[in-house]
């Protein structure tokens, strides 16, 4: 989780029993980077104060989150079509680690939310030496935005 400038790493197997349970800078700063990546199933974040945008070639545009004195920075990844194909940054895996990783996002899938074409399917990845530690692969089947208004009936 990231919420005012701090972050969580709390797993727990079957949403009973613990494995891991992680904060301090890493995770503040690897919880923050995942929000940002993971603003692309919100887009109008991106319009926010606080969000900033730099090309950096003919693809891919780096976006950097700044929030309680923090910066997180990403870069997204587009075709030649302009859609979005995924998200990598340097990001801590562990509370304990001396340097972040590369961290990779890609999208394998698109599907409609809300009335908005957003990805679908994707998956998540540390770049390491030994090779890629992949460690979730999602699939995305409802959103629904809470704006405060009631939900539609059938939604809770």
């Amino acid at each position: 989780m990231y919420a005012e400038g701090t972050g969580r790493m709390l797993v727990k197997v079957a949403s009973l029993w613990p494995v891991a349970d992680a904060s301090g800078e890493q995770m503040d700063q690897a919880a923050m980077m995942r929000y940002l990546s993971e603003m692309i199933w919100f887009p109008a974040a991106f319009l926010a104060g606080n969000i900033s945008f730099e090309p950096v070639d003919d693809s891919p545009a780096r976006v950097t989150l700044t929030d309680h004195g923090r910066t997180a920075t990403g870069t997204l990844v587009l075709d030649k079509d302009g859609r979005l194909t995924g998200f990598v940054a340097q990001r801590y895996r562990t509370a304990s680690a001396s340097s972040p990783e590369t961290w990779s996002t890609p999208i394998t899938g698109y599907g409609e939310f809300e009335g908005l074409r957003l990805p679908a399917r994707g998956k998540a990845a540390y770049k390491l030496p030994d090779g890629d530690l992949e460690y979730i692969d999602v699939t995305v089947t409802d959103l629904h935005y809470d704006t405060g208004a009631a939900a539609p009936e059938g939604r809770a």
